[in-house]
């Protein structure tokens, strides 16, 4: 099924070649609401026949009754073009169907050019983008070949409106979920290909229109010359085809890329592209996965429904919000669902909170993803020590980040601080609200930054927790992380604004602190700046310091 603007231009190709005279109309202004945007077309033949839209329906009517033979009217009008509005008055926008506050201008061509509509239509074919520019005044129409899809412009005497190619899908794999995309992509009016080197599938291929490839993914996305029009889904489930397929399409210009797979393998493709491909975290900010919009898809049909949402979401160039995407949404359910299995006021366990929302501005980039000497970023090292000690382990992140991006582990629990740019407390009372319903006795407040605190001092530190008591490690005489708060003392934790952290808080309540001085250095050692990591020589400094201080303080007994 075609694009609705490339069916438009066809039809009223098409009619003006066989004598037939017709009007293209095309919205070019709106305010408030209106069924349809700027650049809609529709052309509208002598006798009334229409093809394409520009409202719900109701001005289409009108334009039939003024400008056709249809209804008994006067027919088409000769002359230059004219700019038409509807919806001016409530009653009108009543009339015409236009919702509530709405008002569109429409210029309506009264002799569109046959052999520019030619041109356009040849060009559009041979794949290349093009801008269509009517000048009012004389009804001239320029065509102009571009690289970029600019947004429709009207100043008021000339039109300037972005066409291009049809919208392109290319499939990887040709199993029972890439026919139901498939299908749904041709609904929305992609052009569809599909590509299987497996003769089993391929051969059993049963939607019609889609173009059939046997070959391998890498040499069909290349020969594709994917644009940006074109979205590429990797669907095989087997990571032979599907990775050579992202791997070509990755440093393309598609404007959706993605690939089917739980979050888990999503992970593991994310691990296996970096290690062994040499791709990038920033070269893989374009691959989506798991695909789609989580909407507790469990059939092929449903599946389809869900990933052709995010492309057409990809297509329309409109962001969804993070509580949309299957990893986050699926995270914040089970999540949901272990506090539903816990008793309500039962005095559980102690919970790890690892606070990794802050923008780091000192860093000069995102240090959580910083490489640590053992291959592991910083953040994702700060959350498997905390994991080694703690059942229950969540992190705070701040609205945008990409939890595949961070290595975060799925057993790991996200929680989303939405007021994180307005300081550390912001981050730590949404994240001690998110234990509301927990039947933790205590948490344990962690830095993200701080992957090198010894295990066995987390679990010195989990012991000692208990509802009314604050636990304090301390090192050489220096307080450091993490600080342990008991469930007495969450609501105040929980009403923390900016920047003040916990510190207030242990202030308040100094009787009910427990400090505890532990041999570990890593109480103590923070990441603040890149020189910081390399190596780990900023952690072998401290140690050496520590082991300096301790022989003095020998010395000194």
């Amino acid at each position: 099924m075609e694009s609705i603007d490339l069916l438009v231009l066809r039809t009223a190709r098409d009619w003006l070649a066989a004598g037939e005279r017709c009007l293209l109309a095309t919205v070019v202004r709106t305010w408030g609401s209106s069924p349809r945007p700027v650049g809609s077309m529709m052309v509208l033949r002598h006798d009334g026949r229409v093809v394409g839209s520009v409202s719900g329906g109701c001005i289409e009517d009108d334009l039939i009754h003024r400008y056709s033979s249809a209804y008994e009217g006067p027919g088409l009008p000769e002359g230059a073009p004219q700019l038409v509005r509807y919806g001016v008055s409530t009653d009108e926008a009543h009339r015409f169907g236009l919702p509530c506050g709405g008002t569109l201008e429409i210029v309506l061509e009264f002799a569109p050019c046959l052999q520019a509509l030619e041109q356009l239509l040849a060009r559009l074919d041979e794949g290349m983008l093009m801008r269509r520019h009517l000048n009012l005044a004389t009804g001239e129409v320029a065509l102009e070949a571009t690289t970029t899809p600019d947004p429709f412009s009207f100043d008021g005497q000339r039109i300037s409106n972005p066409l291009g190619p049809g919208y392109r899908m290319l499939l990887i794999g040709a199993g029972a979920l890439a026919e139901y995309v498939a299908i749904m992509a041709q609904f929305n009016g992609f052009k569809v290909s599909v590509c299987d080197p497996r003769p089993e599938y391929i051969n059993t291929w049963t939607v019609t229109g889609v173009d059939t490839v046997v070959g391998m993914p890498d040499d069909v996305v290349r020969a594709f010359a994917p644009d940006v029009r074109t979205c590429i889904i990797a669907l095989s489930h087997d990571p032979k085809l599907d990775d050579l397929a992202l791997l070509e399409a990755l440093h393309g210009p598609a404007f959706y890329i993605g690939a089917i797979g739980s979050r888990r393998n999503s992970q593991n493709r994310r691990a296996r592209l970096i290690e062994h491909f040499g791709e990038t975290e920033a070269s893989l900010r374009r691959l989506h996965g798991p695909i789609g919009i989580y909407i507790g898809s469990k059939t092929p049909a449903e599946i389809a429904v869900s990933v052709m949402a995010e492309v057409l979401a990809a297509k329309n160039n409109v962001a969804l919000p993070g509580e949309l995407s299957v990893d986050q949404a699926k995270r914040t359910r089970e999540q949901h669902d272990r506090c539903n299995q816990q008793p309500h006021g039962s005095q559980g366990g102690c919970v790890a909170l690892v606070l990794a929302a802050g923008r780091a501005e000192r860093f000069g980039s995102d240090k959580r993803k910083a490489r640590l000497r053992s291959g592991q970023s910083l953040l994702a090292a700060t959350l498997a020590r905390a994991r080694e000690v703690f059942d229950d382990v969540r992190v705070v992140l701040r609205p945008g980040d990409v939890p595949e991006q961070l290595a975060i582990d799925l057993q790991v629990d996200i929680v989303w601080a939405a007021h994180a740019d307005d300081g550390m407390g912001a981050s730590l009372a949404a994240g001690v609200r998110a234990l509301e319903h927990s039947g933790a006795k205590a948490v344990a407040v962690l830095l993200g930054d701080m992957p090198w605190i010894d295990a066995q001092t987390l679990k010195q530190l989990r012991t000692l927790s208990s509802t009314d008591h604050i636990v304090l490690p301390f090192h050489q005489g220096q307080r450091g992380h993490p600080v342990v708060f008991g469930r007495r003392f969450w609501p105040a934790l929980a009403h923390l604004q900016g920047d003040q952290g916990g510190r207030q808080v242990i202030l308040d309540n100094a009787d009910a602190c427990i400090p505890v001085e532990v041999e570990d250095s890593g109480v103590l050692l923070d990441i603040d700046s890149p020189t910081d990591i390399l190596s780990d020589q900023h952690m072998e400094r401290v140690a050496a310091a520590s082991a300096k201080q301790i022989q003095m303080r020998y010395n000194n007994t």
